[in-house]
């Protein structure tokens, strides 16, 4: 707890790095290559409004965003010092109640700790969020919550998207929109299996089935470039494949669809 609390505060010009350990410096290793990365870096790509207030009552709010998409909220709430902020996150309703189920062991909360009393604005840091929706408690409550208190911050790696296609079907439509939002949303640096829940993979066998689909979309050569290198770095000396990468040690075995190389 000691250093945590010597760390408060490390972002502001007034903070003390007296009890910061020096940083190490190791020479180069001449058998490693540096090179830019291949693709472009994970970046705010569109700022998406609040399209409507779901509930209002016991001192919450839920917001609507009409898209499940990934990234942060920007938030400019009420607040009073002292009073900690809760922020949820969602990707459906079940009778106007959050529902979270989906996300297994993903708590998907931030919190804020106002020092003042007054409006604030606040972004989460360090993180990321799959959500549709957005429950906001400990604001001020005698103000009444508004639409222009949130601002959802959609980040995905920064690729190029030219998806264009259209029929005279709104199923169709809404069906190739979906897909272009869930590349969106699942391109997170590497190929995510999925970005709200505890998972947050790069599944091979996933990747497999949509790398063809997603050249068709955006330009991504040098993101599946960049992931490939990665998987040839993680294979075995035995041949074999991670069922994802990068690997965390979860699942051990490699397996057919899953563990193959892509082409």
């Amino acid at each position: 707890m000691s250093k945590v609390k010597k760390c408060l505060g490390w972002t502001t010009s007034k903070f003390d790095q007296v009890n910061w350990l020096p940083a190490v410096a190791e020479p180069l290793d001449s058998d490693i290559s540096l090179r830019p990365k291949r693709h472009a870096p994970i970046r705010v790509t569109e700022l998406m409004p609040v399209q409507e207030i779901v509930s209002h009552n016991n001192g919450s709010v839920i917001f609507d965003f009409g898209q499940n998409m990934v990234g942060v909220p920007k938030l400019n709430i009420p607040v009073i010092a002292g009073q900690e902020v809760k922020i949820r996150f969602a990707e459906a309703l079940h009778k106007d109640e959050f529902y979270t189920d989906n996300y297994r062991s993903a708590e998907s909360t931030n919190y804020y700790l106002p020092s003042q009393s007054g409006d604030i604005e606040y972004t989460p840091t360090y993180t990321y969020h799959g959500y549709r929706y957005m429950e906001v408690s400990g604001f001020d409550v005698s103000k009444t919550p508004t639409e222009n208190w949130a601002t959802a911050m959609i980040q995905h790696s920064d690729v190029d998207v030219h998806a264009n296609f259209s029929s005279s079907h709104p199923k169709l439509n809404k069906l190739s929109e979906n897909i272009v939002w869930g590349m969106r949303s699942n391109f997170y640096d590497i190929p995510l299996d999925c970005p709200q829940r505890d998972e947050r993979l790069g599944w091979t066998g996933d990747a497999q089935v949509f790398v063809t689909p997603s050249m068709y979309m955006a330009d991504v050569y040098g993101f599946w470039s960049a992931w490939l290198e990665s998987i040839r770095e993680e294979q075995g000396a035995d041949g074999k494949i991670p069922l994802y990468i990068p690997f965390v040690d979860w699942i051990n075995f490699a397996s057919s669809g899953w563990g193959m190389r892509l082409r």
